[in-house]
Parts: structure tokens; C-alpha cells; sequence
């Protein structure tokens, strides 16, 4: 007889302290962190000067600059979207507007 392993959560049911890693905001920031990386490695490349070969083309140091903003702005972008929300102040209410005094 074959039994589930115990420490697969099923819907509904909480198997182990375990499953709390399997949240929407530890993704956001394990994908914000590859990304962050990523984005330091072509900065280092431009800092460095390093010549990138495609099989017999050089790689532009322009397309770092780039992939350095792009990468740079999705890391900054998923750990926002990782921060729990803040929630604005409640607006106060205006007075009620004055009644128009017909003359």
C-alpha cells in the first residue's frame, strides 16, 4: 500500500512549517535576487572592461549598458512588488458645503 509522503502539503491542510517558504513574496524576491546578480555582473563587465566574444563578434559594451538598466529595473520592480502593501491614511472628511443663500 502505498502512502503520500508526509511532508507534501495537501489544499487545505498545513503538512509542516516547511510549506511556509512556498509564498508568492519569497518568489518575487529569489527572482528580484537572480535578477540583482545578474544586473551586478554586467556592471562589473563594464567596469572591467571586459571583451565578450559570440563566436568571432565582439559583444558592444552599449548592450550591457542596457541589459544592466533592464535587469537592474526588473530587480528593484519584483522586490517592490515583494513589500507588503502600505495602506494610506484614511482621508478626512470635508464639511458639507455651505447652502447658497438665494439674494
Amino acid at each position: 500500500m502505498l502512502r503520500p509522503e508526509r511532508h507534501i502539503a495537501t489544499p487545505g491542510r498545513r503538512a509542516s512549517n516547511r510549506t511556509i517558504m512556498n509564498t508568492p513574496q519569497n518568489g518575487l524576491r529569489v527572482a528580484g535576487t537572480i535578477f540583482g546578480l545578474v544586473s551586478l555582473g554586467h556592471l562589473l563587465r563594464m567596469l572591467l572592461r571586459f571583451q565578450f566574444l559570440i563566436g568571432s563578434h565582439h559583444v558592444p559594451m552599449w548592450m550591457n549598458a542596457l541589459a544592466f538598466l533592464v535587469t537592474g529595473a526588473l530587480a528593484w520592480w519584483l522586490w517592490q512588488l515583494s513589500l507588503p502593501a502600505k495602506v494610506a491614511p484614511a482621508a478626512k472628511e470635508a464639511p458639507p458645503p455651505a447652502a447658497a443663500n438665494p439674494a
